[in-house]
């Protein structure tokens, strides 16, 4: 997701909110994924775990384990999503800078976002 924001959204970011609450804004980031990253880590030593489900359920126990993992899978299905309209969104970008091509593949750039979106997720 860092790409997606980094590269096509922080201009956005910038003129909008302006470049301070921006630094902040990527700083907490920043630092949520930091401890989140130390915390894993941590939890991951302690034990012989064969991916994130075991780790939580291991942890957590059944209950809050499977809880838990439900929300992880929910939000890196989020997670492709996003990257995969980042990747639409930049090849169609792409399309219209090119002088010597077409500007879209499709007879619009609604189809041709629905085409790569659906290449790319095959």
């Amino acid at each position: 997701m860092w790409g997606v924001i980094i590269f096509l959204k922080f201009g956005g970011l910038v003129i909008s909110s302006g470049l301070l609450v921006t630094l902040a804004v990527i700083a907490t980031c920043t630092a949520v994924q930091v401890l989140n990253s130390l915390a894993c880590s941590a939890v991951a030593t302690n034990g012989l775990h064969s991916g994130a489900y075991q780790l939580l359920v291991a942890n957590l126990g059944t209950t809050w384990g499977t809880a838990t993992s439900l929300l992880y899978y929910l939000g890196m299905s989020a997670l492709a999503t996003v990257e995969i309209c980042g990747a639409v969104e930049a090849v169609d970008a792409g399309l219209e800078a090119e002088a010597w091509g077409p500007d879209v593949v499709t007879e619009s750039q609604y189809y041709d976002e629905g085409l790569l979106g659906s290449a790319a997720l095959v």
